[in-house]
């Protein structure tokens, strides 16, 4: 039976989804209704002063038999798969993610964490969408799945009930996002991975917004990950502004030439992430990308970079 659950077909048959490893099962229990846990003895024993539901003990070939993982994890859970109501007046006042066929599922997984990171508790997909309950997307949402409502419904006559002043889409011809305000509550449009955002949507979309390369006129990627581009406008909903960006030109420094100072760091912690990001950097500063918790770092890098308004 659990086997049938990394199936689309086995989770709509069943009603239920399978969640895997530690860190994602104890970030889930309180939030879904668990059908089934499997757990290795020394699972069980590390918390036994909890009040579990009922927990069925595996060693590790048992374990392996049922994991979608390499690497089979100590506790699995089997979870009744939630039945969200899509509330048009509710989503008129917060910032929605509407997805339209985003088909890869590490990508549905990151935007779900990444919405999460930034407050954004509603997407809306279209049917095409990948499944959230895809045991890849699980995984990857990292269990922000627990605190992110997802829908899937026509994205045209969702669009059709809000107002097009405040839908947002990213197109080559639209507005310089760094310059362009937002507001606070709306809807922002993602598109395809490899095709964008669909021509039938693009009547509903009132605002046309562009990410610019940095620097201007230099050579860069081709293009976004549909997951980078979240980041971008989702962190930009959140402050309900854009900001400006200075498109100046960056000497490179030696190495040896720069000088840290306990003055000089910069926190860039949960508490601090957004003071970093809307206080912008000068000339001088050095960022260190480490191994951050709770968004990763590529998605830092693509805040920071566009906040170093440097001075000549």
């Amino acid at each position: 039976r659990i086997q049938s659950l990394a199936r689309k077909k086995g989770r709509r048959e069943e009603g239920c989804f399978i969640a895997e490893g530690n860190k994602l099962v104890e970030d889930t229990l309180s939030a879904f209704e668990c059908d089934l846990l499997l757990a290795t003895p020394s699972w069980i024993v590390s918390h036994a002063h909890e009040s579990l539901p009922k927990i069925q003990e595996v060693d590790e070939q048992e374990m392996s038999k049922v994991s979608q993982l390499v690497t089979p994890p100590d506790v699995l859970a089997v979870y009744r798969i939630p039945e969200y109501h899509l509330n048009i007046d509710t989503l008129k006042k917060e910032l929605v993610l509407a997805l339209d066929t985003v088909q890869d599922p590490g990508n549905l997984g990151t935007i779900v964490r990444l919405a999460d990171w930034f407050g954004i508790r509603h997407i809306v997909c279209s049917p095409d969408t990948a499944d959230l309950y895809n045991p890849k997307v699980v995984q990857a949402t990292m269990g922000a799945l627990a605190r992110v409502n997802v829908y899937y419904t026509s994205l045209p006559d969702f669009l059709s009930q809000v107002d097009s002043s405040v839908v947002y889409g990213t197109f080559l011809d639209g507005e310089d996002i760094y310059h362009t305000s937002l507001t606070k509550s709306g809807v922002i449009v993602m598109g395809n991975e490899g095709n964008g955002i669909s021509a039938k949507l693009e009547p509903y979309i009132g605002k046309r917004l562009y990410i610019p390369n940095y620097p201007v006129g230099q050579p860069t990627s081709e293009s976004l990950n549909v997951a980078e581009v979240v980041s971008t406008k989702s962190a930009a909903g959140g402050r309900g502004e854009f900001g400006t960006m200075e498109q100046s030109k960056v000497r490179p420094q030696r190495i040896d030439d720069i000088q840290i100072t306990e003055e000089s760091r910069i926190d860039l912690g949960n508490g601090e992430l957004n003071r970093v990001l809307g206080g912008g950097l000068v000339r001088g500063s050095l960022v260190l990308i480490g191994g951050e918790p709770g968004i990763g770092k590529s998605t830092l890098i693509r805040h920071i970079l566009p906040k170093l308004t440097l001075e000549p």
